[in-house]
């Protein structure tokens, strides 16, 4: 017996004493020549040898002919993009226009076989293995959605930055490649552009089933496409976690030395729950969801499409914006500045600021509304601290002695014993600063 077949009737024997079920569904891409794919011995396609070399017992397949590749993805998102830049087109034709995109129908594809999946899961309770050649494209948009869909959990604002973090960044998604930042153009695609339309879409039909909002998603998915945070950036965990080769940055990595996209979106929330759904209410959902996936019943993502030409960043992605050269301009504005004060710091490592929504909020009003905040900020287990922590001498002391400039610095955000960054004073507001991460020293007894 060969180990794919071993492993494979492990799996059906275990599920029948968890599910009461042995069978175990199998969505796979339909078998061709390659001898290596899963693929269903009573198979037509398949020679007499392929027949005679696979057999799991218990086993019942479930084909996508032709399911479409990231190169797919990228050719209908440009047609998309490049309908969305015209100016002068009347409704009758950009109707017409939008189906020759097939965006949508790629959409309802897979919004269809993530509710196939949810269906032999609660249904027939039955197990699922989806395998396809681009596991780190199709396999991850498919399990994702379908955990999605499945538990509430993951639709709480805890529980898809778990679901994002180990289905996407953990599994090993690449990103760099994908988002062609440094990359081969040709490796581009909007893979995880697509997956969050389908969250969208679900989020649209379902809007009080889901704790965060539009804006998270928007900002979620221009984020990965910046380069301002590290959790989007490079390839994989690995790659995150290598420790840079210039002798600067010796014994760094983009892992320990840039801000994670999920800390700030805490901060942002403790600050003003800009990111949370005031409709959400996790009573009218409380199991599984499907999604109506018929094409007229979805739409399209208007707002996030159309926002500021934000197209042309995400279909030229290579090319320099806006957005990136302002994001090129901090970075080395603070390079500088930590090259005088002699403070160490990626390159890449930029200066993230709050977004005018929370920095113009009543800024004479304490800080935030730190007195306010501070009860609901110290449950989340996040810190943002006006005095000074039990385990430092002095705070104030001890950042001037780090090159920091407390006249401007009006709190430290600190998690464990490690400076996450500094709020600042900025155009009358406050501003998140990026600051090398150090530890504070231990009091003395």
């Amino acid at each position: 017996m060969r180990l794919d077949e071993t492993i494979l009737q492990a799996v059906c024997v275990s599920t029948e004493k968890t599910r009461g079920s042995t069978k175990l569904y199998i969505f796979t891409e339909k078998p061709d020549s390659t001898p290596t794919a899963l693929s269903d011995p009573m198979h037509t396609s398949l020679t007499a040898a392929q027949k005679r070399a696979y057999y799991y017992h218990n086993c019942q397949f479930e084909y996508i002919v032709s399911p479409p590749t990231f190169k797919n993805i990228r050719h209908s998102f440009r047609k998309l993009s490049a309908l969305l830049e015209e100016n002068k087109v009347g409704e009758d034709e950009f109707l017409i226009a939008l189906d020759d995109t097939q965006w949508l129908y790629r959409v309802q594809e897979l919004l269809q076989t993530a509710a196939g999946v949810v269906g032999k899961l609660e249904e027939e309770r039955a197990s699922v293995l989806v395998s396809y050649d681009s596991g780190w494209d199709r396999t991850t948009q498919i399990t994702s959605l379908a955990q999605l869909l499945v538990d509430p959990f993951y639709r709480t604002m805890n529980g898809f930055q778990i679901l994002v973090q180990k289905e996407w960044l953990w599994f090993g998604h690449p990103f760099e490649s994908r988002h062609t930042r440094h990359g081969r153009v040709k490796d581009d695609g909007p893979v995880f552009l697509q997956w969050v339309d389908c969250v969208w879409q679900v989020f649209h039909q379902c809007p009080s089933a889901f704790e965060f909002n539009e804006k998270f998603l928007m900002v979620m998915v221009e984020s990965s496409y910046s380069g301002q945070f590290g959790s989007f950036l490079l390839n994989n965990e690995q790659e995150r976690h290598k420790t840079l080769a210039d002798e600067a940055h010796k014994h760094k990595s983009v892992a320990t030395h840039t801000l994670s996209f999920w800390t700030w979106v805490g901060m942002v929330n403790a600050a003003g729950r800009t990111f949370f759904n005031h409709l959400y209410d996790p009573h009218t959902y409380p199991w599984v969801i499907y999604p109506n996936c018929a094409v007229p019943c979805l739409k399209l993502w208007t707002r996030h499409y159309s926002q500021s030409k934000y197209q042309q960043h995400l279909q030229h992605s290579a090319n320099t914006t806006p957005l990136q050269k302002q994001l090129d301009q901090l970075v080395r504005e603070y390079q500088m500045l930590s090259s005088k004060t002699e403070v160490g710091t990626s390159p890449r490592t930029p200066s993230i600021a709050l977004p005018p929504a929370i920095a113009d909020k009543e800024p004479q009003r304490n800080s935030f509304g730190l007195e306010r905040e501070r009860e609901r900020v110290r449950q989340s287990g996040r810190s943002i601290r006006s005095k000074t922590p039990a385990h430092c001498q002095n705070i104030q002391e001890y950042l001037t002695s780090q090159g920091i400039d407390c006249s401007v610095c009006k709190h430290a955000v600190i998690v464990g014993n490690t400076c996450q960054g500094l709020l600042v004073k900025l155009g009358g507001g406050l501003a998140f600063q990026l600051c090398p991460l150090f530890t504070f020293p231990p009091r003395s007894q």
